[in-house]
């Protein structure tokens, strides 16, 4: 364990940091071991190729013994305390707030007046007017107004500072920024799973306070305004204008979001139209394309390391829920080398299956989604619906029966390992999907209560096709 935890933390490691590492371990204020140092200068003959490290060898070269493997294992285990307080260092330099705030408490603490003062003014003058306002900003801000705080009230005799409203709404803000983060993830788990008992203490109150400084919100901490209306979407899901006002937000702001908030914020808005097309939404279905549309424009595909292959996936099956087979086409072209390697081949068959489906190319799309290795659920069900509708275009209905069955024990077998949502959006569409190719529904009443008890389900996948391909 000891030794995983040693290969773990190296191989984290970039060159810069692995010399800076050196740097840590030869200065004898941080470490004043010089066995240590050897092991270090032992690893970097090794570096970036730590999987040839052997404990024989490293006990020869360290010891001038392939048996002292003990002694060894010891001075690992030392390597890695070191390491931590690396890491620790690295944490603490790339967050220089942090550090002025520590500092500016140990002054505060300490009486030491003219320092505070000092360090106090030049905080204010680099303090960031950034956009992107994070945990760690709201924490830093509200730690230095508490410093601030305390250090005035150390000196005043009769009366509290007058700036105690200002160090509450800091407070206020951190608390707000980072309960928001939570209830997002809180109540996406309460949605699915019947079982949960997940906390949302506050956020009746979250939501109050935010309503009652909407405005100024807006302009001064947009991304806690941008979070509320992703939090919005999710808990009044009904209620599209928050939907359209988080669209709106984002689209208008991107030129200042960064990467990592463009990315949720988009991300936020894709759940959203896609819950709604699962719905049978048809206004919903462009908005969704929409969604693809906007944040390809962008360049926000470009600009990401990665195409996560379920987003992938998405931007080809709304832009053929649309009929726009051409953009689905360009997109597989494009991103096609931006997919994690595990995943690229079966996303990349499973896209062109999607295209050849929409041209009508029914045999060919078989032959590839045929050659499909299903890494996990979402790839064998997506495939599968995609399989069952050639089958439903081709009439195969003996096949189509073979396959729903197959489908049905899938699910039933891995119940536990879906979502509750996600294991009804496709139960019930092969349930739906059984009831349509069912010889003795194919009377006109049977078929007007079929559609509709179909167009009131919620949750439902393909929905549109469904009500699209049932006979009239």
């Amino acid at each position: 364990m000891k030794e995983t935890r040693f290969f773990e933390l190296l191989k984290n490691l970039s060159e810069k940091d692995f010399r800076r590492l050196g740097e840590f371990l030869r200065s004898p204020y941080f470490n004043k071991t010089q066995a240590i140092v050897s092991l270090y200068n032992y690893l970097g003959k090794l570096y970036p190729y730590f999987e040839k490290f052997s404990l024989e060898n490293a006990s020869q070269a360290l010891f001038g013994n392939t048996k002292k493997i003990s002694k060894l294992r010891s001075l690992m285990s030392d390597f890695v305390k070191q390491l931590e307080k690396f890491y620790q260092q690295i944490a603490i330099e790339d967050n220089p707030l942090y550090l002025s705030n520590s500092l500016l408490k140990y002054y505060t603490e300490n009486n030491l007046t003219s320092s505070f003062q000092t360090l106090q003014k030049k905080i204010h003058q680099i303090f960031p007017k950034e956009f992107n306002r994070d945990e760690n900003f709201y924490y830093n801000k509200m730690m230095i107004s508490l410093s601030e705080f305390h250090f005035k009230l150390e000196r005043n005799e009769e009366k509290l500072p007058d700036d105690i409203e200002y160090v509450s709404e800091n407070i206020d803000l951190h608390f707000v920024s980072t309960k928001l983060n939570m209830l997002h993830f809180l109540y996406y788990y309460k949605k699915s799973n019947s079982k949960s008992e997940a906390d949302l203490s506050f956020s009746n109150d979250i939501i109050e306070y935010i309503k009652s400084n909407a405005k100024l919100l807006k302009k001064e901490e947009p991304i806690i305004y941008m979070k509320y209306l992703v939090l919005m979407t999710i808990w009044r899901p009904d209620e599209d204008q928050f939907y359209y006002e988080l669209k709106s937000f984002v689209f208008s702001k991107l030129e200042n979001l960064s990467l990592s908030n463009s990315e949720f914020f988009i991300s936020a808005l894709m759940n959203y139209t896609l819950e709604k097309c699962n719905e049978g939404s048809k206004k919903f279905q462009q908005e969704r394309f929409e969604i693809y549309r906007l944040t390809e424009k962008n360049f926000i595909f470009k600009k990401l390391p990665f195409v996560n292959h379920i987003d992938f996936q998405n931007a080809i099956s709304a832009s053929i829920g649309v009929n726009n087979v051409r953009f689905a086409e360009q997109f597989l072209f494009d991103y096609k080398n931006k997919l994690i390697p595990e995943f690229k081949k079966d996303t990349i068959s499973l896209a062109k299956a999607q295209i050849l489906f929409a041209k009508k190319d029914y045999d060919e799309a078989l032959n590839i989604i045929n050659k499909i290795d299903y890494l996990n659920s979402i790839f064998y069900l997506k495939s599968k619906i995609l399989q069952s509708k050639i089958y439903y275009m081709q009439k195969e209905t003996n096949s189509q029966y073979y396959l729903i069955d197959s489908v049905k024990h899938y699910l039933k077998r891995n119940e536990s390992k879906l979502s509750k949502s996600s294991y009804q959006l496709y139960w019930k569409y092969f349930v739906y999907l059984q009831k349509m190719i069912n010889p003795n529904n194919n009377t006109k009443s049977k078929l007007l209560d079929l559609r509709f008890d179909l167009e009131r389900e919620t949750n439902i996948a393909s929905k549109e096709w469904l009500l699209e391909n049932l006979p009239k």
